[in-house]
């Protein structure tokens, strides 16, 4: 009981996919107090296969940081209910549906149960959740503040949709680790469409939770200043993060924790930060130029305006 009482801390990491909460979830799992989970949404999606397995290469069941976590809160409900009933709570768009109680239920008792348990077994103060706000989790952080009554701190990670795109033209995450480079089909506009739904949803999470709750990141900040953005955000959750600033200006590897899902750097044996490096991508055609321009553009410019305002302040 006296376990139940203690504030959970999650750092939620919001946005689109390719704009770096990988990164920026290895980053801050590097702090003693913080754990890296990765995109922890996924968790009780086909939870044996190994697609969405532990970044140790175990499958979730088998991986020791996760075995006894999991096996904790499967024992109340089966791991296929929690994903369908989650979607209630945490989708963009069932979520409205699900505001009514009865199908959110099992999502609040099973995540309060897993985040005690995360906590317990890991010892750490904080825990990170990259899943995003795109689609199936547009509402997430706001279903986790609400459901398991976590202090939930939002990082909303903003990329260039430009760099989004080019980023995305390399194929898809889990097609890679596969060794395909099959794109899909519509790739560009489903992208586009992609990222400017997860930041407007970023946006209206961070509304939610107040401003105390809500701190927008600029992807080129983090690639460029990485020790320099790492200490705002340690300043924003409440840790000292100057030791990992440290780590990054020495270029000291870091290796990535157990975490699920996520890409394919969550999956290295360690990770070093090289400042201003970029990863490029392949050359955007003149139509991919325009949509990029006419979809994404002027929201992007708006975002960087108020991150310029919100900096000033």
């Amino acid at each position: 009981c006296e376990e139940r009482n203690v504030t959970l801390n999650v750092v939620y990491i919001a946005g689109y996919g390719r704009s770096g909460s990988t990164l920026l979830d290895i980053l801050l799992g590097a702090h003693p107090r913080v754990c890296s989970l990765g995109e922890l949404g996924f968790l009780w999606d086909e939870i044996d296969k190994a697609n969405v397995g532990c970044a140790c290469g175990e499958k979730v069941t088998d991986c020791s940081r996760w075995d006894s976590v999991v096996g904790d809160v499967a024992r109340l409900w089966p791991p296929n209910r929690i994903a369908n009933r989650s979607k209630f709570a945490e989708h963009w768009l069932l979520a409205i549906v699900g505001g009514f109680g009865r199908w959110t239920r099992t999502f609040n008792d099973a995540n309060t149960l897993l985040l005690h348990s995360l906590r317990g077994s890991s010892n750490c103060d904080y825990v990170v959740d990259s899943s995003k706000t795109a689609y199936r989790f547009g509402w997430r952080p706001v279903a986790l503040h609400r459901g398991t009554g976590a202090d939930v701190r939002l990082i909303h990670l903003l990329r260039n949709p430009r760099d989004v795109v080019r980023s995305c033209l390399k194929g898809q995450n889990t097609r890679l680790q596969q060794g395909n480079t099959d794109l899909r089909k519509l790739e560009v506009p489903i992208t586009l469409v992609g990222w400017l739904l997860s930041n407007v949803l970023a946006l209206l999470n961070g509304k939610w939770l107040g401003k105390s709750r809500y701190m927008r990141v600029d992807f080129d900040d983090l690639r460029d200043h990485p020790a320099a953005t790492l200490t705002k955000i340690g300043s924003f959750i409440g840790v000292d993060l100057s030791s990992v600033a440290d780590q990054v200006n020495s270029c000291s590897p870091i290796a990535p924790g157990h975490m699920v899902a996520g890409n394919r750097m969550a999956r290295q044996d360690e990770v070093r930060v090289i400042r201003g490096q970029s990863n490029g991508g392949p050359t955007l055609r003149r139509s991919q130029r325009l949509a990029i321009a006419i979809l994404c553009g002027l929201p992007y410019k708006m975002l960087k305006v108020k991150m310029q305002l919100d900096k000033d302040e």
